[in-house]
């Protein structure tokens, strides 16, 4: 199965697991940048360790080829063995340097504690608006809006996933996802309408 002249996710899965190297190749192009850009802005904007996830993220795809069962979507597929992977790795560091939740960590340009980041204060409004006052309210209330809201409006309004793959990757139905999305626009609204009367 061809969509255009690009085979399908599910037809560059049959062939790696045919031992075609060159499928692995094209689907890793395919999900690489979509996926560093998810855990940069669902785990705390920090580059190395958005890489490091996505590195090992399709290590482990390679290593399960043979594992996947077309159930679901691909896509669904490799943004869940990534999260999982990112959250496991904060949740070892965390127990492994014992150190508070709220010690200061530091990236680039802003400073965020170990708590920030597992709880996904969800930055990323960047792609949103050109405009960088805005940007930078939109970014500060998307931080303000609960996690299952934060979720649903970086899988779907910033990483164009559908209803039905970020239906698997956060494990609930597509009708819970939409009715999410909605809410999640809706209190964002109400959160930047507030902004402006501060």
């Amino acid at each position: 199965m061809v969509e255009g002249n690009k085979p399908t996710d599910r037809e560059l899965i049959k062939r790696a697991k045919d031992n075609d190297d060159n499928a692995f190749h094209q689907l890793h192009d395919r999900y690489k940048k979509r996926i560093l850009n998810y855990i940069y802005r669902k785990f705390g904007r920090n580059y190395s360790f958005a890489e490091e996830v996505t590195q090992e993220a399709f290590v482990r795809i390679y290593e399960n080829l043979d594992k996947y069962e077309p159930i679901g979507s691909v896509c669904g597929w490799i943004y869940t063995i990534a999260g999982n992977i990112a959250k496991n790795k904060l949740r070892k560091l965390s127990k492994e340097s014992e150190i508070s939740l709220q010690t200061q960590l530091s990236s680039d340009d802003e400073s965020f504690t170990l708590e920030d980041t597992i709880q996904d204060k969800a930055p990323g409004a960047a792609q949103l608006t050109e405009d960088k006052g805005l940007s930078e309210k939109v970014h500060k209330c998307i931080g303000k809006l609960e996690e299952k809201y934060k979720d649903v409006i970086i899988l779907c309004g910033i990483q164009g996933l559908s209803y039905k793959e970020a239906a698997e990757v956060l494990d609930c139905s597509t009708q819970v996802v939409g009715v999410r999305l909605l809410r999640a626009r809706e209190k964002l609204k109400e959160l930047l309408e507030e902004s402006e009367i501060k």
